[in-house]
């Protein structure tokens, strides 16, 4: 559930907060999720964008690869994955 600006000052801060919670508590997605490539370390603008965790792993392996002339094989390591994950943010 998307709420726009101004249904979420009428909801007033404290009562928005815990819908986030709750929202939280109960996994539902608050939604899209994002890297920015920075983050990252590399001196780049890219913000990769998507619904789940695996769509921004995918883009961002691809992302690496292309842009950044990574091997597939180091975007597939087991210590880069846990690295990006750990930089997924969660706009609400």
């Amino acid at each position: 559930m998307h709420l726009s600006k101004s249904q979420k000052t009428q909801l007033g801060s404290s009562s928005y907060s815990k819908l986030v919670a709750l929202k939280r508590h109960n996994g539902i997605s608050l939604g899209v999720k994002a890297l920015a490539c920075r983050n990252a370390g590399f001196n780049c603008d890219a913000v990769i964008r998507g619904n789940t965790e695996e769509e921004i792993m995918a883009s961002t392996m691809e992302h690496a690869i292309k842009a950044h002339n990574m091997k597939p094989e180091d975007v597939a390591d087991e210590e880069f994955e846990e690295h990006v994950r750990g930089l997924i943010t969660t706009a609400c």
